[in-house]
């Protein structure tokens, strides 16, 4: 007789999720279990769920983000169109199996409001060198309804998304947008918030106010900058020489500023960039807030861990809005024109920033 012959344990488990995938168990944007409860539904090591998750991973089927789990993804693979007819609406973003807990709520609150509407939405992503203007070219190969973007760098994709749109296929840019013509998105009001901030520190008794960026090329973190500037500015105190982009590059200047005490508090463009200057300061010998404030603008969860002081953003909102923008383009195929939507940010006041100086 014959021994039957098993494939390798994490086979199992692989073949297991994609059938809940399947019957849609977990549906798009689901959090899967986690490997811990992957050993105890399969009888099967640590290290045979972890196989099982980066096999799905390496597929394309399923996307982690670190300290929150695994998550079931929607990517069509590369060259395959979609069927005629198809109420469909594309994600595109690169980097997509890197994807923080911001950009998980974007698309699920994308995904909600389409859902509402009997649409289904798909993720456009490239790993590759492949470029962001040619992953939305494929959406012009037809059966896409409408394109939602969280674009790497806006200014190289305007000219793609003008020509889908003058197909006939909406285009909303999602969190940064274009800034030399015009277009429809939906962001945070970052000059607001980056006023907000700066205005927040004066208020603490702050003279000189660091203003820490990443990238320089990027709208939202040049409009941030601009509110900084303006609150300053208004007060006699803006010095054109405290602000940093590129920070991470930028770490010796950053850190002789704050050595020498020629700032008493930063305004980082975003929480990871605070999160990471809190722990270099902590390697400097320098305390949070004692000896520099800090402040952060996004909210992610590890922010709270930190106390950091942040501008919340609603990036679920932020997703579900640039959706109903796509679908009402569709109701209302004759509308013309760009819209650009601004959602307000809440300012959360945590210990990162420390209170009135005297």
């Amino acid at each position: 007789m014959t021994k039957k012959k098993h494939g390798p344990k994490y086979q199992r488990v692989v073949d297991a999720l994609r059938r809940d995938i399947a019957m849609q168990v977990y549906l798009p944007g689901e959090r899967l279990p986690s490997e811990n409860e992957l050993v105890e539904r399969f009888d099967v090591s640590l290290i045979t769920a972890r196989r099982a998750y980066s096999e799905l991973t390496a597929a394309g089927e399923v996307y982690r983000i670190k300290g929150k789990g695994s998550f079931v993804a929607l990517m069509r693979p590369q060259g395959e169109a979609p069927a005629a007819g198809a109420r469909l609406v594309s994600f595109v973003m690169m980097d997509y199996h890197e994807a923080d807990e911001s950009i998980l709520e974007i698309i699920l609150g994308a995904q909600k409001a389409l859902s509402r509407a009997n649409y289904q939405m798909t993720i456009l992503s490239s790993k590759s060198a492949d470029s962001e203007q040619a992953v939305l070219e494929r959406c012009l190969s037809g059966g896409i309804s409408g394109v939602l973007i969280f674009s790497t760098n806006p200014d190289d994709s305007v000219d793609t998304a003008r020509r889908l749109t003058q197909n006939r296929i909406p285009v909303v840019f999602i969190d940064r947008s274009p800034t030399r013509q015009p277009c429809s998105a939906v962001a945070t009001n970052n000059y607001d918030g980056g006023y907000r901030l700066a205005e927040h520190l004066t208020d603490l008794g702050h003279r000189r106010i660091l203003f820490a960026g990443d990238r320089s090329h990027i709208n939202t973190e040049i409009e941030r900058h601009k509110g900084y500037r303006d609150c300053l500015n208004n007060l006699g105190l803006y010095d054109p020489d405290l602000s940093i982009f590129n920070a991470y590059q930028n770490d010796d200047r950053l850190k002789d500023h704050l050595i020498n005490r020629r700032a008493s508090a930063v305004c980082c463009v975003n929480d990871r960039l605070a999160i990471w200057l809190m722990d270099r300061l902590q390697e400097m010998g320098l305390k949070v807030p004692q000896d520099i404030a800090i402040t952060g603008f996004d909210d992610l969860a590890l922010a709270r861990r930190y106390g950091l002081t942040t501008m919340r953003q609603d990036f679920s909102r932020m997703g579900s809005q640039a959706a109903e923008m796509v679908l009402e383009w569709l109701h209302r195929p004759d509308r013309q024109g760009n819209l650009a939507v601004s959602l307000p940010a809440e300012l959360l006041v945590r210990e990162s920033s420390g209170l009135k100086r005297a």
